[in-house]
């Protein structure tokens, strides 16, 4: 599920124009999205400020309060990876975003097949360029937030006195929303594997099976059961194979 904030104080043109060209795109493309529509660029940013995420932001440039030039920038500050595309019926406008880092420009006034087209494209471009990601509910500063994380961040989840503790390339997270069964459950399909009753190992990030212990590539260790070492070498077999086959 692709999450997609979309930005413009017209909403006769969000509504009549850009809601059912996503909608038509994401058929199109075959993935499923969650659009999120807004009028205000100040809301859409109070929303980042309070830790609600997306993976895609369209903006039309020309709006009061924040124009989607000064917005952008906002939001590229708070988060590095945003898929960002512009809303304009200005041609020439595409030469002032380019500092931006722009992943589309779609034209307001061009016919709708083009713009289709342009919403097409932004979420091929997406779907083909980023890693797996996942959003994750969390504690920060004793506050419930919603944080996105790639997948491939993510080294250990343990159970640590009844509290589920991620801990990515970054440092430590603690979840609120989901337990380590669940995240066994969810995650199992995508390289993650239970060492022993309180640890889920993402086994990319494996770099030696001892008889008792796992060692992570950035040199921790963490203990394994005899039978968990045993299924476990299985599945790294299986990744090794799938690397040098493809």
């Amino acid at each position: 599920m692709i999450r997609i904030a979309v930005c413009d104080d017209d909403e006769l043109y969000i509504t009549k124009t850009i809601k059912p060209l996503l909608m038509k795109a994401q058929k199109v493309v075959g993935i499923q999205i969650d659009v999120k529509f807004f009028t205000n660029g100040v809301r859409l940013l109070e929303e980042y400020n309070n830790h609600q995420y997306y993976d895609i932001v369209i903006l039309d440039i020309d709006m009061p309060d924040i124009n989607g030039k000064e917005l952008a920038a906002r939001l590229r500050e708070l988060d590095k990876d945003l898929y960002i595309a512009f809303l304009s019926a200005y041609k020439e406008e595409v030469y002032d975003v380019i500092p931006l880092n722009i992943s589309a420009f779609i034209p307001k006034e061009y016919d709708r097949d083009k713009c289709l087209n342009e919403c097409v494209k932004l979420l091929k471009k997406y779907t083909d360029e980023k890693p797996e990601q996942k959003m994750f509910g969390v504690l920060q500063n004793g506050e419930s937030a919603i944080i996105r994380l790639c997948i491939d961040s993510i080294l250990v989840i343990r159970l640590v006195n009844n509290v589920v503790v991620i801990t990515t390339e970054n440092g430590d997270l603690t979840s609120s929303d989901r337990s380590l069964r669940n995240l066994e459950n969810e995650l199992s399909p995508l390289g993650f594997f239970k060492i022993c009753s309180n640890i889920l190992v993402n086994a990319n990030k494996v770099y030696e099976v001892l008889e008792t212990e796992v060692v992570l590539k950035n040199g921790a260790h963490l203990p394994v059961s005899r039978r968990r070492r045993k299924e476990l070498l299985t599945v790294l077999s299986r990744i090794i194979s799938a690397k040098v086959t493809t």
